[in-house]
């Protein structure tokens, strides 16, 4: 019986030296957003109040210009778009913003509305905040989904539409994501463990070429989830997007359908699927890129897009 006893007493031990291995690892506290403005809000970024939010975006290329409003992903930040901007800047006015829950604007105050409705009210406040009026706008992954949900919903304003590996289509890896994230302690986890090595993971995942991905680039990514609030929205907004696909068959507006077909996070035939949705796309396949063309290779992709929208 002793021994059983002391073979209980170390089994104990060794659990608890596991959990706190795994907190010490996984475990991190919110980053207040003002450490993390002199890193990641250098020139040119600005803020612009919204709804109680300070709105983080940047407005970069000639004001008199065509303008290119671009929507980042989940987990991502305006940041991703730093590429297309350098090149697209000397003909149109790019303009990049922190989503809500995302970056440097963080979540909203008080609990607010994370439907895909509320981010298309969100995105239409913010253009008319800084002065766009009609504009050209392209949506990468979540970023997409919202894109294209905007433009159903607000077609007056979308001269031309861009998806780049866009979200939207029903899957059952995520179902059964959201099957697991309901199971107990997982908001816990989402909450609070964002371990370095797993965002390195879920980057070299992104890109088709690993080597692509950098200290840097870890680092941007991980501060930025760990942004004061965005873990904490994170479920509410999972669980509040709900896309509304008959709005694609809406679509009236040219629209470029862009993916890399390496893509290991939305498929490349979800590609296919908005081309044929879609009555007047028009498709781009990069068969040696991932889930980020624009960050994986900003010069290609930007031609494209500059093609595109002066109709060449």
């Amino acid at each position: 019986m002793k021994i059983l006893k002391w073979l209980g007493i170390g089994f104990a031990a060794l659990l608890a030296l596991i959990v706190a291995a795994a907190f010490a690892i996984g475990f991190r506290l919110d980053i207040p957003v003002d450490e993390l403005k002199p890193r990641y809000a250098t020139a040119p970024s600005r803020f612009v109040e919204l709804d109680g939010l300070a709105v983080h975006y940047r407005d970069q290329g000639p004001r008199g210009a065509p303008a290119l409003l671009l929507l980042h992903g989940s987990a991502a930040s305006l940041h991703t778009w730093e590429g297309w901007a350098r090149n697209l800047g000397g003909d149109f006015r790019v303009v990049s913003v922190d989503l809500p829950a995302h970056g440097l604007t963080g979540p909203w105050p008080n609990d607010g509305d994370y439907s895909l409705d509320a981010y298309a009210r969100f995105v239409d406040r913010f253009a008319d905040k800084i002065g766009l009026q009609r504009f050209a706008l392209a949506g990468n992954s979540m970023g997409g989904t919202i894109a294209w949900t905007y433009a159903g919903r607000y077609p007056q304003r979308v001269e031309k539409l861009i998806l780049l590996d866009a979200a939207g289509y029903p899957h059952l890896d995520a179902q059964r994501f959201f099957g697991l994230a309901r199971l107990p302690g997982s908001e816990f986890l989402l909450r609070w463990f964002a371990p370095r090595f797993v965002v390195a993971l879920t980057l070299r995942s992104v890109y088709a070429d690993p080597a692509k991905v950098d200290d840097a680039l870890i680092d941007r990514y991980r501060d930025l989830v760990l942004r004061a609030g965005n873990r904490a929205a994170t479920m509410a907004r999972l669980e509040a997007f709900k896309p509304d696909l008959a709005l694609l068959a809406k679509l009236d507006m040219p629209v470029l359908v862009m993916w890399g077909g390496k893509d290991r996070i939305v498929l490349p035939a979800d590609a296919f699927r908005f081309h044929n949705d879609i009555k007047n796309a028009t498709l781009k396949i990069y068969s040696d890129l991932g889930h980020v063309p624009m960050e994986e290779d900003p010069e290609r992709s930007a031609n494209d897009v500059r093609k595109f929208l002066l109709g060449r």
